[in-house]
């Protein structure tokens, strides 16, 4: 484009110089001869020849313009169209200028959108860390609730062995066991709910070594006084005061025991064979004491009990003592990996149910609750997700975690070999 301008300006320059010169001369000349045209005076003559080649180079110019500079040709010849188009253009600049305005308007709503979004998400966040506080409250009641329900086992067990018992052998161990006799007994056991099955633990103490021998005495008689306020608050009642003087809700199945030998009657209080009991245990223990042994004295329900009557108890124990080392293994299942996840739970808690047995026989003693332990969900979710991601057979050991004694709580390690 420069060197095109360059172009047109050198030409106008030469055609108006070559222009003006001849006009000058001729004008010059017609002067000299005092030539006279369309019957003007010389002197107008050559004025007017100045003018019409002033108008020659002008006419020169544009023409030149419009040969050479096609964007000066258009603009000339095109001018309304031009001033159409910029219209045209100016009308769209501000139509995008709306558009841009609207998206910028967009733009922000969706910014104060996803703000909104954010603010709803760290809301759903919270409301989930809730939701999962609520779970491990649920998961708590569950265990609880897992523990009656193997206690309502427990029950039902000693349920059904008594409907598989004959009814004369029915009477006859609830005449021993609670003084009644006949079909009335039966009756009795029928319909009054079961408060503690057979070697349900009532109350445990925990004696140290450096306690003397009437210390370890006075330990077992309160440990006695707590198994009586337990029994109670689980239904358990003395029977008639003229059975039992002294109104008693556990009871000695040694003491029963002498009563038999002795031929007195059920239920009677046998103050000798209660000292001889309380004597002995507190030798037994106090020698353990002495060898340097922590001790567990507990009282366990000896035979299954109902509602509204008493407890026949016995006192057992022994040195707390470890059972279980770090490592050792307890327990081990091929479980399918291709099962459904419930069904893989399910082979699991066979597995705990083996592991449990194991226990029993290494001499631990069941908790209160009757669990040796438990795994968080998360843990158990792990552990199925793990062996259905490797299908097939997939091999489960159940170790020890740590060194543990008899009275501990297990905790247990999975292990699945590669």
């Amino acid at each position: 484009m420069p060197s095109r301008v360059l172009i047109v300006a050198l030409v106008l320059m030469a055609a108006g110089g070559i222009i003006a010169y001849i006009g000058d001369t001729v004008g010059k000349r017609l002067g000299k001869r005092r030539v006279s045209v369309f019957g003007l005076r010389p002197r107008s003559t050559a004025i007017l020849i100045s003018t019409l080649a002033g108008v020659v180079i002008a006419l020169l110019s544009l023409g030149v313009l419009l040969g050479l500079a096609s964007p000066v040709r258009e603009a000339l010849l095109h001018y309304d169209d031009l001033q159409a188009s910029i219209a045209d253009a100016e009308q769209d600049l501000a139509a995008t200028q709306g558009r841009l305005t609207e998206a910028e308007k967009s733009a922000r709503l969706a910014d104060a959108q996803q703000r909104k979004s954010e603010e709803a998400r760290r809301h759903a966040e919270e409301a989930a860390r809730g939701a999962e506080a609520d779970l491990s409250t649920t998961q708590e009641s569950l265990r609880g609730s897992q523990e009656s329900l193997r206690g309502s086992q427990q029950s039902l067990q000693q349920v059904e062995f008594r409907l598989t018992t004959t009814k004369s052998q029915l009477e006859k161990e609830t005449e021993a066991l609670y003084g009644v006799s006949g079909a009335y007994s039966a009756e009795v056991l029928a319909a009054r709910p079961v408060v503690f099955a057979k070697f349900d633990e009532l109350a445990r103490v925990i004696l140290d070594p450096g306690m003397a021998l009437d210390e370890v005495r006075d330990a077992l008689v309160e440990l006695k006084a707590r198994a009586d306020k337990r029994a109670e608050e689980k239904g358990a009642k003395p029977l008639d005061k003229k059975v039992d003087p002294e109104m008693r809700v556990t009871i000695f199945r040694h003491e029963e025991d002498r009563n038999a030998e002795e031929h007195r009657p059920a239920l009677t209080p046998n103050p000798e064979a209660r000292k001889a009991i309380y004597d002995q245990a507190s030798r037994d223990f106090h020698r353990e004491l002495e060898a340097g042994n922590r001790v567990i004295a507990q009282i366990l329900a000896a035979f299954g009990s109902v509602e509204d009557r008493p407890v026949l108890v016995e006192l057992a124990g022994g040195a707390i003592v470890q059972v279980l080392s770090k490592g050792e293994v307890l327990g081990q299942a091929a479980i399918d990996g291709s099962l459904s996840y419930d069904d893989v739970v399910g082979e699991l808690q066979r597995l705990a149910e083996t592991v449990s047995a194991t226990l029993l026989g290494r001499g631990m003693i069941p908790p209160p609750g009757g669990s040796f332990g438990s795994l968080r969900p998360s843990e158990i979710n792990s552990l199925v997700t793990e062996i259905q991601r490797r299908g097939g057979k997939v091999n489960v050991i159940v170790r020890s975690a740590e060194d543990t004694d008899n009275i501990g709580t297990l905790v247990p390690e999975f292990v699945i070999p590669e």
